[in-house]
């Protein structure tokens, strides 16, 4: 089996041998960032999409992707530790099968904790005592890389000067972030894994794909300017093993209501999926056939984002996909008598979705 890698990161020259194999179908798996998506891959016949992570790819992104199976709709798979608002109305509507690990592979023990800004001092403190008493590490994670005149929010450059001028000398303290070459990048986070950094100052570079058992502590600075599910990601850096970890939100002293409501559902909540209802609780599903990924669905009247998790709801749902896919099944261009007036709105529907 011929295999190829994507990247936007590769050199032109073994970027294009690898398109040109991905093009002529000479390539039997293709694996990628979203270069996959650019109008400079083609596929000769895609069969099968595998989208890791989804929540980091936009509906739109999806989409094109599939797209580039030309004559044929591919089977697509994807795949989340962090089930997402979205993915969640879609699955009301029986567009995903979907499949839920609920088993952890471990039981895990996580403090989270919500801390003003005025207690920032103090919390470094003992963030600092706790490293040294029990010989383990942190992440200390901030929105933005450097500084920015639009925005009032914590930048990595910034904490990481900060940090550096009250450790104690005993604690090393390390930088990451994107902007930063590969190698250098790769070489932090070596250091970060051996234990020669104590605590690693970081954008949300560590998401996902970091695997360091020894850190069990994480500080989210200005953790108001983050998503629950990208929260709750963080979250699971530091639950790597059994160890009881420490999760910790700083907030400014005054914070809004959404945002507040985000926090204390992160701080009380470990169960992704739970937290995923309440996401949806919050920022509702977004439209179910368009790009909007928030707000409220309204259906004859009906908030999709309070009836979701109403079983009741949920069992209607999974009668009403059993009965269109027996429909489609037996006529699938609806041409039948009886299905007339079904294509009919269907079609209604479509041109009012285009319209808009």
């Amino acid at each position: 089996m011929d295999i190829v890698l994507i990247t936007s990161s590769m050199g032109k020259r073994e970027k294009l041998k690898a398109r040109q194999k991905t093009a002529l179908g000479s390539a039997q798996l293709i694996i990628g960032t979203h270069a996959l998506i650019t109008d400079e891959t083609v596929f000769r016949n895609l069969a099968l999409a595998i989208v890791d992570e989804q929540h980091r790819f936009g509906v739109a992104q999806r989409a094109r992707l599939l797209e580039k199976a030309k004559d044929i709709y591919p089977h697509f798979l994807v795949s989340t530790a962090t089930p997402i608002p979205r993915t969640l109305a879609l699955t009301v509507y029986g567009d995903l099968r979907v499949s839920s690990i609920t088993k952890r592979p471990f039981d895990t023990v996580v403090y989270n904790r919500v801390v003003k800004e005025n207690q920032r001092l103090n919390l470094y403190r003992w963030l600092f005592a706790k490293i040294k008493e029990t010989k383990r590490q942190a992440y200390v994670i901030a929105p933005l890389i450097e500084e920015s005149e639009k925005i009032d929010v914590s930048s990595v450059e910034r904490l990481y000067k900060e940090l550096l001028s009250i450790a104690p000398p005993e604690i090393s303290i390390g930088i990451l972030h994107g902007r930063m070459p590969l190698n250098e990048r790769n070489l932090i986070m070596e250091r970060f894994r051996k234990g020669e950094i104590d605590v690693l100052v970081s954008t949300t570079i560590v998401e996902v794909g970091v695997d360091v058992p020894n850190a069990k502590f994480m500080v989210v600075e200005d953790a108001h300017r983050f998503g629950i599910s990208q929260l709750h990601q963080l979250r699971g850096r530091i639950l790597r093993n059994s160890e009881p970890a420490y999760f910790i939100m700083v907030v400014p002293d005054k914070i809004g209501y959404d945002a507040y409501r985000r926090i204390k559902a992160v701080e009380s909540i470990t169960d992704g999926f739970v937290l995923a209802e309440e996401d949806l609780k919050i920022r509702g599903p977004g439209e179910i056939m368009g790009l909007k990924q928030h707000g409220e669905w309204m259906l004859k009247g009906i908030n999709i984002s309070e009836i979701s998790s109403d079983e009741r709801f949920l069992k209607i749902v999974e009668i009403a996909k059993r009965d269109a896919e027996y429909i489609l099944s037996q006529d699938p261009d609806l041409v039948l008598a009886k299905n007339l007036p079904l294509r009919e709105s269907l079609e209604l529907f479509r041109n009012v979705i285009t319209v808009g």
